[in-house]
């Protein structure tokens, strides 16, 4: 019975929804690890932040060159420099 729920309900449904789902759920938790000050990789920097902020963040850490950046070179700069 367990295993017909899971496959007959929760995993199709996880399935169709899951990346909105893991959006709703990871951006916020990504967003709170940036005002904390932790380190995260560039994809997760990538994926919670605009370029704009990123752009910002960059400016306020002395990143050169940044206004000519992507915003996946900004998450990648900022990235190098919170985990050292």
């Amino acid at each position: 019975h367990h295993v017909q729920d899971e496959e007959g309900e929760v995993f199709p449904t996880l399935r169709k929804d899951g990346a909105g789902v893991v959006s709703e759920m990871a951006i916020p938790f990504m967003r709170r690890r940036l005002e904390l000050g932790l380190p995260m990789g560039p994809d997760a920097l990538a994926a919670a932040s605009t370029k704009d902020e990123l752009l910002e963040e960059a400016r306020l850490a002395g990143v050169e060159g940044a206004a000519s950046m992507t915003k996946d070179e900004l998450a990648k700069a900022l990235s190098t420099r919170t985990t050292g």
